[in-house]
């Protein structure tokens, strides 16, 4: 069977490719492989009728009547076969090709220029294939000049028994001006069904992080509007350093594929064949690769400058490294997209765990820091006390904080001053210090102080005056506080009771159950309960 058309259906890797090499002189060498044939001459020049050279310009050339061109990949050091063509069907190009699989198609194909700028012979190629069966031809047609590179190809299947062919391509123009052609990439390759390849049902390139864990399906559809192998079978391959390597048990037009874990970019096809021919790379078809590429993880790291344990008021210093961009989250609704975030006036609230994520190219990774702030420490060494002569009172000291230690000064008349809540017995009016001290990292020192007086009796005002200017506006009777089981008691000048405490914890201020009372003489009752008691009045005044 013998079809010829332009190059456009699925082929295999080439079983030959002459590019005829590359290199920075204008004029390369001769073709020396002994399986090539020419019925040309070469020239290390401009060729004329019958010869011809390897240039990778043509430049120079037959300067106004040729086209200046270089190879047709456009690579600046490629080089090209520049033909001055004969009148006569001499070969271009001749090359035996052996061991072929049997009942296979081949392609033979290569890309083609009419070197004349304007009108001239235009070439004629004629491409021939040899086979046992017998031999095969097909012309290119003329070539216009002004198409630029062109491919040309003939397709045919071996005989049952595979074996060797001859492949040609002919001068069939007439001599003249003109007839002038360059020759590039005659390629020899195994032909077959076209292969559309996809990962995940899509041609698309597909990234993935090395972190991830994905799992991809490649598949392959067949055109329909090409041909099929009687017994397909087929073989997965993934692209090395050297080429392709068969995946081990990927036989199916489907594999799944467990993505690679190192980075990189990793390419995918599938090779195709009948089942008898399917280990050969002679017989094989080959569909275009499918990319995978493996992005590599960031290396997130996370810390605080300094110790991860941040003393109350302090400011936090969060630090991050290993990508681009970077989210922090936390303890207390924090959130920040900055690097290295700085949280001022750590409070208690602040404490616990900050996590970044670190992203670079589309991969992120995450980092931790646990962070402990240290409380607050605060002191209250109590309200201002009054006592009577020989009489003890007890501290009513308050420190919160971590790690933390206390003592009063000074420590005399006192019966322990490392407690909070120690017995003070002072011989007169003494004010006391209660000292409070964080350990490291946060070592601190605050103060409160206390005051307590002493009396030698106690001392019953008669006139306060409840205005509420702040100046003495409540019954302040200095002392009694300190008989806990002592009763007071306050009368009209009808005898009514209105006011009446146990202890005295709270000063009177001059109102009643039914309200403030109004201005005038009132009359006091004060029994201590120990044998003592005061009586007299006290005057009530705006």
């Amino acid at each position: 069977m013998f079809t010829a058309l332009t190059v456009q259906a699925q082929v295999g890797d080439p079983i030959f490719k002459e590019d005829f090499g590359s290199g920075t002189a204008q004029i390369g060498p001769e073709i020396s492989d002994p399986n090539f044939y020419t019925t040309y001459t070469y020239v290390p020049t401009t060729p004329q009728d019958g010869s011809y050279t390897i240039a990778n310009s043509t430049s120079g050339m037959y300067t106004g009547a040729w086209l200046v061109t270089g190879d047709h990949t456009g690579n600046p050091g490629g080089y090209m076969m520049v033909a001055g063509a004969n009148g006569s069907p001499d070969v271009f190009y001749k090359r035996t090709v052996t061991g072929l699989c049997p009942n296979t198609q081949y392609q033979f194909s290569a890309y083609l220029l009419n070197l004349m700028q304007f009108d001239g012979i235009k070439p004629n190629v004629t491409f021939t294939v040899t086979t046992s069966l017998g031999t095969f031809t097909k012309n290119t047609g003329f070539i216009d000049n002004g198409l630029g590179w062109q491919p040309y190809s003939i397709t045919f299947t071996t005989p049952p028994t595979g074996g060797n062919i001859t492949l040609q391509m002919t001068n069939s123009s007439s001599s003249g001006y003109g007839n002038d052609i360059a020759l590039d990439d005659i390629t020899f390759s195994p032909y077959g069904p076209t292969l559309k390849p996809g990962i995940n049902n899509s041609s698309a390139p597909v990234s993935s992080c090395s972190a991830a864990d994905n799992t991809y399906q490649l598949g392959v559809t067949i055109d329909p509007s090409g041909f099929h192998y009687t017994d397909p079978a087929y073989q997965w391959q993934v692209g090395n350093s050297t080429g392709w390597a068969d995946i081990p048990g990927a036989i199916n037009s489907t594999y799944q594929l467990h993505q690679p874990t190192a980075a990189g970019v990793y390419q995918y096809r599938l090779v195709s064949a009948e089942a008898a021919n399917i280990t050969s790379a002679q017989c094989r078809v080959a569909s275009a690769p499918v990319t995978l590429t493996i992005k590599s993880t960031p290396i997130a790291q996370a810390s605080v400058s300094g110790l991860s344990t941040i003393c109350y008021g302090d400011n936090i210093n969060l630090m991050a490294s290993g990508g681009d961009t970077y989210n922090w989250t936390g303890p207390n609704e924090f959130t920040t997209s900055q690097q290295n975030p700085i949280i001022g006036n750590a409070t208690e609230a602040m404490t616990g765990q900050y996590r970044v994520m670190v992203t670079t190219a589309g991969c992120p990774a995450w980092a931790t820091v646990t962070l402990h702030i240290n409380p607050k420490v605060t002191v209250a060494a109590g309200p201002n006390r009054q006592i009577l002569h020989g009489q003890s009172v007890q501290l009513n000291g308050m420190a919160t904080g971590e790690g933390i230690t206390y003592h009063w000064t000074p420590s005399r008349y006192l019966s322990n001053p490392d407690i909070l809540n120690p017995i003070a017995t002072p011989e007169a009016d003494i004010t006391y210090t209660l000292h409070v001290i964080s350990a490291a990292p946060c070592a601190m020192e605050i103060d409160s102080m206390v005051t307590i007086s002493v009396y030698d009796k106690i001392v019953v005002p008669n006139t306060f005056s409840p205005n509420n200017d702040g100046v003495n506006d409540t019954w302040k009777i200095a002392a009694l506080d300190t008989f806990p089981n002592s009763i007071t008691q306050v009368f009209s000048r009808y005898g009514t009771l209105v006011f009446e405490s146990k202890g005295y914890p709270r000063p009177w201020d001059g109102t009643s159950k039914n309200g403030k009372l109004s201005t005038g003489t009132y009359f006091y009752r004060i029994d201590l309960k120990n044998g003592k008691v005061y009586s007299g009045w006290v005057l009530l005044v705006d």
